[in-house]
């Protein structure tokens, strides 16, 4: 590329932010697993022109690489890959990479100032000060106005949507794992949608399944009915039994086998290999990962209630998205040439270059 062509390729990239229709916009869409954000996301992009971020885009094809590369790839789809301990390291360092490379791309969009679709989880700890810190605050000081898009639907039609999904040959996500994602996305979203609402343009929650008055009002009872403490109780007792069933039927037989093997085992070498014993087991892992979550259920009501008391059926996002996008659009046009004024390309040199 000689010097002319190359002039006319940075003279165009400054321009592509200023015709980009949706400058100084950002949409954050955030969802625990299983709700229905592609769903969501599709219905905010089409045909706006905003540009997409989430880098499970890269991750998926990564995975699917591998299970290409692999001898007996028939047997193996997404979501056995993603739930098999042996690529566990594997798909750490996949996501790891997926990151990055995501980040790269969302750097670029900024730079150009274009407007973008940022896909999230926002359901580990502190994922309120991420995006708030390194998100929600960096695209506030730039210009950006910035509408964040909570998905929310009851976890029993999560976990349904999930399991199709690995039905489907799509990535299926382990149960106690999609419990944990759900109530760390109502506790991180909730505290997002209070205490930054001052940065944003807007926070609205979406309430993604079947609705109207009537259904609204019953999802509201249904979620009050699980998350009841009187309910939770009762399935609480039922893992416990499982627990004990468990107890009962091992540990006096790994007793016996340990004793055994050396009878001068000390108590509290025994009591340490036998914690060891029972964190081994899967059985054991599931029952204490299921009592967590009936007591996240509790914690969470209040907060859960509160965003399905607030939240609007999918179907309004086009008059949501409509106002956000035209929004200040003269004005952003002018703050995009004082941030990057404008380059004109020559015409006559361009042509004689040619």
């Amino acid at each position: 590329m000689n010097n002319m062509l190359l002039e006319k390729y940075i003279k165009e990239f400054l321009n592509e932010g200023r015709n980009d229709q949706n400058i100084f916009k950002s949409v954050i869409v955030l969802g625990p697993a299983g709700v229905g954000k592609s769903t969501a996301i599709r219905k905010i992009i089409g045909g706006t022109g905003l540009k997409y971020l989430n880098s499970d885009q890269f991750l998926e094809i990564d995975i699917q690489k591998d299970i290409d590369s692999m001898k007996d790839k028939e047997s193996w789809d997404k979501a056995r890959w993603m739930n098999s301990p042996e690529k566990a390291d594997q798909l750490a360092t996949l996501r790891k990479k997926a990151g990055k490379l995501n980040d790269k791309r969302m750097a670029g969009f900024i730079k150009n100032r274009l407007g973008i679709v940022i896909e999230g989880t926002a359901s580990s700890e502190k994922s309120y000060e991420w995006f708030h810190n390194e998100l929600i605050t960096p695209l506030k000081n730039i210009g950006y106005d910035i509408l964040v898009v909570g998905i929310y639907a009851p976890i029993h039609v999560c976990m349904q949507r999930n399991r199709n999904r690995g039905a489907s040959g799509g990535r299926q996500i382990a149960t106690s794992t999609m419990q944990s994602i759900f109530y760390g996305f109502i506790d991180e979203y909730y505290e997002i949608i209070t205490k930054a609402s001052g940065d944003l343009y807007e926070a609205v929650t979406i309430l993604n399944t079947e609705f109207d008055d009537v259904s609204k009002k019953k999802i509201s009872n249904y979620v009050h009915m699980i998350n009841h403490p009187n309910t939770v109780a009762k399935s609480k007792k039922k893992v416990l039994k499982r627990l004990n069933d468990f107890i009962t039927n091992n540990v006096p037989d790994y007793i016996t086998k340990v004793a055994a093997q050396d009878p001068d085992i000390t108590g509290d070498q025994l009591t340490e290999m036998l914690v060891e014993f029972l964190k081994s087991k899967k059985e054991i892992r599931n029952c204490m990962a299921s009592l967590r979550i009936y007591q996240d259920m509790i914690d969470h009501n209040d907060k859960e209630q509160s965003l399905l008391r607030d939240s609007v059926e999918i179907n309004s996002l086009d008059k949501i998205m409509r106002p956000f996008l035209e929004k200040n659009k003269k004005e952003n046009i002018q703050k995009f040439d004082a941030q990057y004024p404008r380059l004109p390309l020559d015409k006559d040199k361009e042509e004689k270059e040619i």
